[in-house]
């Protein structure tokens, strides 16, 4: 079945007439760049052509919502980032409500404009990928998107936004908002809110790398602070060597208390 043929079978499940099929398919050929593969057979498309040729069967019928369940799995890493992009720009310009079922983290973020978590077919949290990402309502929120320190502390003492809690490896400023009137308190934060510490600073945190893994763009670090291990993330200008000392803090603000 040709590229052409595999769009219009839609249509003719619709009985839809075959003089309005063309401009139909002239269409949404255009808007999923297809121009000139219109003969071409499966076996002569890459994986993201394929892709796209799914969806235009899908969208030349003029559904009212779109499903795609996991529609990228079975992509290589870079094909899979590339396609995600072109999904998204192909949604905002049809304007189709579509609900996007993926484990995959980052293309719940790239893709969507509200996200619900569900965990074992109850939901966590609904929100934007911003706050989805930032603020987490659960502890299994900000472990399930993206990476995550999410640690136990007690409240030693509140001033305002401000909380000096005590954890397992040491005492952490935070300021939050709003303050939770609980003494026992599970908070996290994300591993490139963790930075290099410099004097005057808040938040000292002293530790030693015990895996060092050079990404290219940054190095994701784990580092050993008074028996716990932190994932941090930092550039990747400077070489980060296992068995390094390291004295990192956390900007009181980077925190976010889970419930």
């Amino acid at each position: 079945m040709t590229v052409r043929d595999n769009i219009r079978f839609g249509l003719r499940m619709q009985k839809v007439p075959p003089k309005e099929q063309e401009p139909r398919l002239k269409q949404i050929i255009e808007i999923v760049g297809l121009e000139g593969m219109e003969n071409r057979r499966p076996a002569e498309l890459s994986g993201g052509q394929q892709q796209r040729v799914a969806l235009a069967r899908a969208v030349v019928t003029q559904p009212r919502i779109l499903l795609f369940d996991e529609p990228l799995s079975n992509l290589d890493a870079k094909l899979r980032e590339r396609v995600r992009v072109e999904i998204r720009e192909l949604q905002r310009r049809l304007k189709i409500t579509s609900i996007y079922v993926t484990h995959d983290q980052a293309e719940a973020l790239v893709i969507s404009d509200r996200i619900v978590v569900m965990n074992r077919g109850r939901i966590e949290q609904v929100a934007d990928p911003f706050t989805i990402y930032r603020y987490p309502a659960t502890r299994f929120v900000a472990d399930f998107i993206g990476l995550a320190n999410i640690v136990e502390g007690s409240v030693v003492s509140r001033k305002g936004r401000e909380l000096l809690v005590s954890t397992s490896f040491g005492e952490l400023v935070m300021e939050v908002d709003p303050v939770p009137e609980t003494r026992e308190l599970l908070f996290s934060w994300r591993p490139e809110d963790t930075v290099p510490y410099q004097e005057g600073k808040k938040n000292r945190l002293e530790g030693r790398i015990i895996q060092s893994i050079f990404m290219g763009n940054l190095t994701d670090l784990f580092v050993e602070v008074n028996g716990r291990t932190i994932r941090a993330q930092m550039g990747s200008d400077v070489p980060y060597r296992e068995g390094q000392p390291l004295v990192l803090s956390v900007p009181p603000d980077r925190f976010h208390i889970l419930r």
